[in-house]
């Protein structure tokens, strides 16, 4: 590739990247916007409902340049046979989270939950050494330790009392650990070639709405379905449904374009994109530990950037430190 033709790739990556960015910051707000009658499963069904038609266009726009046909995978009895286990891990993996998502960042201010949301590379590094047999250095502990420790701080609005922990943000901790999971379940099949990123997507989101509405259903009888037809409740299911699919198809496109580092420290600041976002729409007030969390978050996760990329630097070619650069980062693609 010439060096010009590298710029243009690149600047498109971080493009990507910066949509990524504004729509996690923009996540929070839209979540705690919404009508405060609107029901929170039936919320989380037609977020995953509306991502799905969002991202069905790009399926078939993808597969007529270099995607591989969806119709050939959904034609192929031997790859329901071989794969149709994790494609309802995966789901259920995903509704879980998206679920956990919207109620706890409806227990938690904007920015509270943003700087929550940032934890899942602690997952990654630990399913990295438990299950892959990757590295876990000090310097790793100590950026968990420092990380969880802003998740308390922030969630005792300053205190560490444990008596003022926002529920809320506790629960955040769960949807980037699931994430986690579910993205390293992905992964088997996106590197066997079985799917491409935006089918992987489709399909996800496919089995995830199946889930959620049968839970919908069996659990509120759909007492609460018209809001689906109801004007101001349906604009911010359209909005939380798009702004995932525009986060989801953005990382992945970043991702073919760029370094995953790069991709992943242009995101880190989507919390302070939150509290921006929440002050001048919601009026929600940045409070002096809102902007202490902020600091220790992101110095938390460019430590574990860094650690990964000085690994990546040494050793027998930067094998295994590339290993350790795919394990810390792999997760932060989003759910």
């Amino acid at each position: 590739m010439v060096p010009h033709e590298k710029q243009r790739v690149a600047v498109a990556g971080i493009a990507y990247s910066l949509v990524v960015l504004l729509g996690n910051g923009f996540l929070p707000v839209i979540n705690n916007a919404r009508p405060s009658d609107l029901e929170e499963l039936l919320f989380t069904l037609m977020t995953v409902a509306v991502e799905l038609a969002a991202i069905t266009p790009f399926v078939f726009i993808e597969q007529r340049h270099d995607g591989k046909p969806m119709r050939e995978f959904l034609g192929s009895k031997a790859s329901w046979q071989r794969y149709w286990g994790w494609f309802v891990a995966i789901g259920a993996i995903f509704a879980v989270a998206t679920f956990l998502l919207v109620v706890g960042l409806s227990m938690s201010d904007p920015t509270t939950g943003a700087v929550a949301m940032k934890t899942m590379p602690i997952t990654a590094v630990i399913i990295g050494y438990y299950f892959l047999g990757e590295r876990l250095t000090w310097r790793h502990v100590a950026c968990i330790a420092a990380m969880l420790a802003t998740v308390v701080f922030v969630a005792t609005k300053g205190t560490f009392m444990l008596g003022e922990l926002s529920v809320g943000a506790v629960l955040l901790l769960v949807p980037p650990a699931l994430w986690s999971v579910g993205h390293a379940m992905s992964k088997k099949l996106l590197t066997s070639g079985a799917v491409s990123a935006t089918q992987m997507i489709a399909i996800r989101t496919s089995t995830s709405g199946a889930m959620l509405l049968v839970v919908y259903v069996v659990a509120t009888g759909g007492s609460s379905a018209w809001q689906v037809t109801d004007g101001p409740h349906l604009v911010f299911m359209v909005l939380m449904g798009t702004n995932y699919a525009a986060m989801h198809y953005c990382w992945y496109k970043a991702l073919q374009r760029i370094d995953m580092t790069i991709a992943t420290g242009i995101g880190i600041p989507s919390p302070i994109v939150t509290a921006l976002l929440a002050t001048a729409l919601l009026g929600s007030p940045i409070e002096w530990y809102h902007v202490v969390a902020m600091a220790a978050s992101f110095a938390g996760l460019f430590g574990l950037l860094w650690q990964g990329r000085q690994e990546g630097a040494a050793g027998d070619g930067g094998k295994r430190g590339r290993r350790g650069v795919q394990g810390t980062n792999r997760a932060q693609v989003r759910a």
